[in-house]
């Protein structure tokens, strides 16, 4: 009989978290794959590319999603393909110069238009 009580509450409790899932779904905060373009530009100072680092676009400040990951080419760009939202705009430490500094960049990106940020980056 307890076996029938535990098997009925995991049922009614997958029912509730499914109800809950279809109303606030967690997983559009991870998946933000889209066809909006956005094109991130790093430069130094001295308007010179910083090439090579990571670039990263997420919901939260954290670990972005994987189609939130991009790195500069040689002139300092890195393309993205997201769903049109409000991001922040950060930077992995790994292969970052480690004369310049960075902060977390609130960014809006727009369905219908190349979505261009531009980051200047300060010695520190």
């Amino acid at each position: 009989m307890k076996i029938i009580k535990v098997l009925a509450f995991s049922i009614v409790l997958l029912f509730i978290g499914y109800i809950v899932g279809s109303f606030f779904p967690i997983g559009s905060l991870f998946n933000i794959s889209g066809d909006v373009k956005l094109q991130v530009t790093v430069l130094r100072e001295d308007k010179s590319p910083v090439p090579n680092i990571e670039v990263d676009v997420a919901k939260i400040p954290g670990p972005p999603p994987a189609s939130g990951i991009g790195h500069t080419n040689e002139n300092g760009v890195a393309n993205f393909e997201i769903k049109p939202g409000d991001y922040y705009l950060f930077f992995n430490a790994d292969n970052f110069p480690t004369d310049l500094v960075t902060e977390l960049r609130p960014i809006a990106v727009k369905k219908g238009e190349l979505n261009q940020e531009t980051v200047i980056l300060k010695k520190k």
